[in-house]
C-alpha cells in the first residue's frame, strides 16, 4: 500500500474539517471535489458562493451541499475574529481597523 493511499485510510476513520482559503481556484475546486469523493474530510471552501459555484459547474465539479461555503467580507465571525487578531497583534503595532481588513481576506480568514 502507498503511503498516501495510508495516510487517507487514517484520515478517513477519525475525519477532520479542512478550509481552503483560495476557494475560487480551479485547483482548489478540483481538491474538494477529490476531498469529498474521498470522504476523508469535511470541506469549508473560502470565497464567493456564485464565483466558486460557478467555476465549479465550469469544470464539470459537483459541490451541491457537500461542502460549507464561506465568504470572509460576509461571515457572521468577520467582527469576532478581527477583534482577535487585533488583540493578539496590537503589540505589533496591528490597530483594529488593519486587522479587520486583513480578515477580509480569505488567507487570512482561513488561517
Amino acid at each position: 500500500m502507498k503511503i498516501s493511499q495510508l495516510i487517507r485510510e487514517k484520515a478517513k476513520k477519525n475525519p477532520k474539517i479542512i478550509v481552503l482559503p483560495e476557494g475560487e481556484e480551479p485547483r482548489m475546486i478540483k481538491a474538494a471535489e477529490t476531498i469529498i469523493r474521498e470522504g476523508f474530510a469535511s470541506l469549508i471552501l473560502l470565497g464567493k458562493e456564485e464565483s466558486i459555484k460557478s467555476k465549479a459547474r465550469e469544470l464539470g465539479v459537483d459541490l451541491s451541499n457537500k461542502i460549507q461555503i464561506i465568504n470572509p467580507k460576509d461571515s457572521e465571525k468577520l467582527k469576532e475574529y478581527a477583534e482577535t487578531y487585533y488583540q493578539l497583534r496590537k503589540n505589533k503595532g496591528v490597530n483594529s481597523d488593519e486587522a479587520y481588513q486583513l480578515l477580509e481576506n480569505s488567507l487570512y480568514f482561513g488561517a
